[in-house]
């Protein structure tokens, strides 16, 4: 009973390491987590008789909005690329992970836990500026 005990704990140990190693990992020289109101703003509204939540993403360089063909999004470790729309239907009560990368190498915005209640409409902003470390 014992070695059962000992085997289940290190199954489960096991199990929930790789569980993390498949994470995505940051690199800071490489990519950065964006500040609120410096890389990205947020701005919640609320929608008359839905279920899900929309977010509306705006995407902007040099001071001029982008098209959504020159910027790739990942949701949650899941690649976007190239949506439609500037906007995504979620699943309300749960937390994003948003990563928005220019097309350029270089610009890139990891945005953390992205709060979706039911019924909301999420503007997000996202300000792309050079985040590769550059050397003098």
């Amino acid at each position: 009973m014992k070695d059962i005990i000992t085997l289940a704990i290190v199954v489960v140990s096991l199990l929930s390491m790789g569980c993390n190693s498949l994470k995505r990992q940051i690199n800071p020289n490489q990519q950065k987590i964006g500040v609120e109101g410096e890389d990205y703003t947020l701005s919640y509204h609320k929608l008359k008789d839905r279920g899900t939540g929309f977010l509306n993403i705006n995407v902007i360089e040099y001071g001029d909005p982008i098209p959504s063909d020159r910027w790739y999004l990942w949701v949650n470790g899941v690649p976007i690329f190239r949506p439609k729309e500037n906007y995504l239907r979620l699943s309300p009560n749960r937390k994003y992970d948003m990563w928005v990368t220019g097309v350029m190498a270089g610009k890139s915005v990891y945005i953390k836990k992205i709060k979706v209640k039911e019924n909301d409409s999420i503007m997000l902003t996202v300000y792309l500026k050079d985040t590769l470390m550059t050397i003098d």
